[in-house]
């Protein structure tokens, strides 16, 4: 981001059009004068830098006044965001928490996009009338601001207590709390300078962001060092998706071959030299291209790789267009095709073959060289094994040549514990000997975007004893359950995983867990609500529903506040879109719900309001007080974008949740056209819709990689493309309500 120079920044902003002024205020007009008192604190500190206030600025022209709130870092921005929404909206402005979606040809917002990024917040009043109001309540937040006491040491969080906020954060898809625990990390110095760039490189990826991610300025010189698989696995899927994804999803492999062989890609040859323990699909997908793209690719490669690959995560025309490729490659494995692929780059390859020839001094010496660079447990302990049943002869040479190589190798072998586990199963037994947490936690967070369930599935008494073992590190363990909740969430409700009832009794385990900790965040209710959603996608009986009920209930009573209404609107909305064997224990949460509605009904949103009458409809619950529902008449109150004509289009493959989204959508906006899309192809249908949307909800949980990337390609350039948090309907409806109230306020 640019550095800051505070004299230049308020000269323009305070000047020109904008009839606010730093001087001279005896010539303002009293709106002006009113304005910029409220918020001289801001400025002035702003001015000389000091770095505890945000910068909020009033821009006053004889017809309106549009405030401006600037952060600093993501940090700043969070509470900024949260402080606004408190203190000024949605009571007198159409702000909601939201970023503004800057302009370039709206002043003065390219200079606020260039200085201070994303971390913006525009406030449009909802009346001329409450300009006075506004000014006097941003007044009084600045007096209260300037009374905050600073953060003292025993806030101060540990590393891992930080890491797992980051994870949880990126688990619910909320980056500005990602960036906080960044900046948290980089301010107290927990981390060095290279473990801090690799969370950033999580942190890109955890949100989705990997065009960014493949853009950085440092990511080829990254793909030259031993990175943590974690790390390696993400910079692989950047560049995955930034040049072979496409293809893929048009399954096309003969495309994907040639691009893999075009000079651009191979200047990341380092990261394909070995997989290291990487096992993500978009890791091997990109190591079979490269063996594919290959002078002489190796049959028994290419079908190790695609042997590994599950079904549903390869494209099927793909994978059948590469399978017959594979019978038309050279078979069998010599000294010279090891030699030969040492010396491209293929180690993993090399390794193999190696490894399967007769034993020879050029042999050895070629595996050890092998796994030296490959540099795992496994590697080393294969080449030593081999070099034991060398005739002696050969064993006496090479002791004598690669004395140097066979003590790294020897020591890399005594590390036990560096090769946890290659699936949950396993996995489980090292955590059932003993292993140490850190190195637990480290292979588990890659795990979690690789490792195969199904081995688990076979095997339900693992699934129970993992159940069990979840909740007594819980009460045993707090700290490491609090590190591993987002990573088994990861791998088992997180993405687009399908609910399996084999999974139950881990789905209760997981929900059980957040009732046992006993400071509980907003991001693990969030992930809990998603928990619960699996659960109850399972159709349980009678007396499994009200265990799961039960959970929620002592959820929503442990959090009696206005900030938990929203989870308790998107739970009932769960609850009231699953199958209810005891509706009874249901109507008790969506009560409760109904309860803090009561509670806090003069802060109640047009859209909470909306959506807890469609509830409402549907439970037989009602509300006392709240504003007036939405009319299809021009003249009616609503919200500011009741009268919008939008194009909205939906596209999930959970019918019943588009459909109720809809429903309620056609309520909000009665003016606009809304369809729903499901369809798990590139189909025109889907194409056209794409193009022509305002507004495009695409709910990546329950989707087909054919059709994300079939709406990526063909986004209309005025079309606004969103992805809501959840797969229900209230995320849905959210995600545009927001999307439409930001572009239109």
């Amino acid at each position: 981001m640019t550095i800051l120079d505070p004299e230049r920044i308020l000269g323009t902003l305070l000047s020109g059009d904008n009839q606010a002024r730093r001087s001279a205020r005896d010539s303002l007009t009293p709106l002006a004068r009113d304005a910029v008192e409220a918020v001289s604190t801001s400025i002035e500190a702003f001015a000389r830098n000091d770095h505890s206030l945000p910068l909020v600025f009033p821009v006053v022209t004889p017809e309106s006044i549009i405030w401006y709130a600037c952060a600093r870092n993501a940090a700043q921005a969070r509470e900024l965001g949260g402080l606004l929404t408190a203190w000024i909206g949605p009571s007198w402005s159409a702000f909601r928490g939201e970023q503004a979606q800057l302009h370039d040809t709206e002043w003065p917002e390219p200079l606020l996009k260039e200085q201070f990024g994303c971390n913006v917040f525009r406030l449009r009043l909802l009346r001329a009338s409450d300009s006075k109001v506004v000014s006097r309540r941003m007044a009084a937040l600045f007096s209260a601001l300037q009374r905050k006491p600073g953060v003292t040491g025993a806030y101060l969080k540990s590393a891992g207590q930080l890491r797992a906020e980051f994870d949880r954060a990126l688990a619910v898809g909320d980056g500005l709390r990602a960036q906080e625990v960044v900046e948290t990390l980089r301010r107290t110095g927990r981390l060095t300078a290279e473990n801090l760039r690799f969370v950033e490189i999580r942190m890109l990826a955890g949100l989705g962001k990997w065009d960014q991610l493949y853009t950085e300025r440092d990511i080829r010189d990254l793909c030259e060092l031993r990175l943590p698989p974690e790390t390696y696995a993400d910079l692989v899927e950047a560049v995955y998706r930034h040049y072979i994804a496409e293809h893929e999803s048009a399954g096309d492999a003969a495309s994907a071959i040639g691009i893999v062989q075009t000079g651009a890609f191979r200047v990341f040859a380092a990261l394909f030299r070995t997989r290291r323990p990487g096992s993500r699909p978009a890791v091997l997908k990109s190591l079979l291209l490269w063996e594919l793209a290959s002078e002489l690719p190796s049959a028994e490669a290419c079908a190790a790789f695609m042997q590994e690959l599950v079904p549903r995560a390869i494209d099927q025309r793909f994978r059948a267009a590469i399978e017959r490729m594979i019978p038309t490659l050279s078979r069998g494995r010599s000294l010279a095709s090891a030699d030969r692929a040492f010396d491209d780059g293929k180690l993993d390859e090399a390794f193999a073959a190696y490894l399967s020839v007769e034993p020879s001094v050029q042999a050895i010496q070629g595996l050890i060289r092998c796994a030296r660079d490959i540099e795992t447990e496994e590697a080393a302990k294969a080449a030593l094994a081999k070099l034991e049943v060398a005739p002696a002869n050969i064993q006496a040479t090479i002791e004598q040549k690669c004395q140097h190589l066979l003590r790294k190798l020897r020591a890399t072998a005594a590390q036990s514990g560096l090769a946890i586990g290659t699936n949950w199963k396993t996995w489980l037994l090292a955590m059932q000997s003993g292993i140490e947490r850190s190195a637990a936690l480290e292979s588990a967070r890659e795990g979690a975007r690789s490792w195969n369930l199904e081995v688990l599935l076979v095997d339900r008494e693992s699934i129970r004893g993992f159940a069990g073992a979840l909740t007594e590190w819980a009460l045993t363990e707090p700290e490491f359950v609090e590190q591993l909740y987002p990573v088994l969430y990861e791998a088992f409700i997180g993405g687009d995983r399908l609910p399996r009832p084999e999974f139950r009794a881990l789905y209760s385990a997981l929900l059980s867990v957040v009732r046992l900790r006993p400071d509980v965040t907003r991001s693990e209710l969030d992930l809990a609500k998603d928990v619960a959603a699996m659960c109850l996608a399972c159709n349980p009986e009678a007396v499994n529903y009200r265990d799961i009920v039960i959970e929620l209930n002592g959820m929503i009573e442990s959090f009696q506040s206005y900030s938990l209404l929203d989870w308790a609107i998107d739970v009932s909305d769960e609850l009231s879109a699953a199958a209810c064997p005891d509706p009874t224990a249901r109507a008790e949460f969506v009560a409760k719900a109904f309860a803090i509605a009561e509670r806090y009904r003069l802060r109640i949103t047009p859209l909470q309001s909306q959506m807890l009458r469609l509830l409402g409809s549907e439970l037989g619950f009602s509300l006392s007080e709240l504003p007036t529902a939405v009319d299809s008449s021009d003249e009616a109150p609503g919200p500011p974008t009741a009268t919008t004509q939008a194009r909205i289009a939906i596209y999930s493959l959970d019918s019943q949740a588009a459909g109720r989204a809809r429903a309620a959508l056609a309520l909000i906006f009665p003016k606009a056209t809304i369809e729903v899309n499901n369809d798990t192809v590139c189909t025109d249908r889907l194409k056209n819709l794409a193009r022509t949307a305002d507004v495009f909800a695409f709910s990546w949980k329950t989707s087909t990689h054919q059709a994300f990337y079939c709406v990526k390609n063909h986004q209309g350039a005025a079309t606004q493309l969103c992805l809501p948090k959840g797969s229900g309907s209230s995320s849905m409806i959210r995600s545009i309500y927001e999307k439409i109230g930001s572009e239109t306020a």
